[in-house]
């Protein structure tokens, strides 16, 4: 009777040692996921650091006092496409959005400077070939190149690389929900707070 209760007894104790030896493991375990884990983060911190950094970053010509007047008719519309033509002029406004839009995208970052650019009650002047399906004439974007160029290059960061595609599908889907777009005056915060007076 004895010799089995003390074998009972061994082999509780036998149980008992391999239970201490599995929670040991799985505690070894969680130290190495919460190390990784660590890495892990500390990881992705440096790499959206490294980003911000790339997107956000200035010109060495950085005008702190320029600033831009939305967009608001036609007129304006082919002052600041004039205007543009002027390598300086050009420089200041891509270095103006850059320090503005900060998001990495390429479409966030092209809708960001629509919001920047344009006034939304003007955009439903505007088609990308200037005429809807509707056949009322309108503002053609696609005869603009200097706006169009100034797009590619704030849509260009040192991760994504906008292309003229890329800005003409963008101008085609914006411009074709331009009224919709007017709805939404007051809900999105832009960027832009300053205002030029054009030349």
């Amino acid at each position: 009777m004895l010799s089995k209760i003390n074998e009972r007894i061994d082999g509780v104790f036998v149980v008992v040692d391999e239970l201490k030896s599995e929670i040991k493991t799985q505690q070894e375990l969680s130290r190495k996921q919460e190390k990784k884990l660590a890495t892990i983060d500390t990881l992705v911190s440096c790499i959206n650091d490294t980003m911000q950094q790339c997107v956000t970053r200035r010109g060495e010509d950085f005008d702190d006092e320029f600033t831009f007047e939305k967009i608001s008719s036609a007129q304006e519309l082919a002052t600041v496409e004039e205007n543009l033509a002027n390598d300086d002029f050009f420089k200041k406004v891509l270095n103006f959005l850059r320090s503005s839009v900060h998001r990495v995208d390429v479409n966030n970052r092209l809708h960001d400077a629509l919001d920047i650019i344009f006034d939304r009650n003007f955009l439903p002047q505007c088609a990308w070939k200037g005429v809807p399906r509707l056949g009322v004439q309108k503002i053609a974007m696609v005869a603009h190149p200097n706006i169009l160029r100034l797009f590619k290059a704030v849509g260009t960061t040192d991760l994504c690389k906008c292309t003229d595609v890329k800005v003409g599908d963008f101008f085609q889907n914006k411009l074709k929900h331009a009224k919709n777009r007017t709805n939404l005056q007051g809900f999105r915060k832009t960027s832009c707070q300053n205002r030029r007076k054009l030349p």
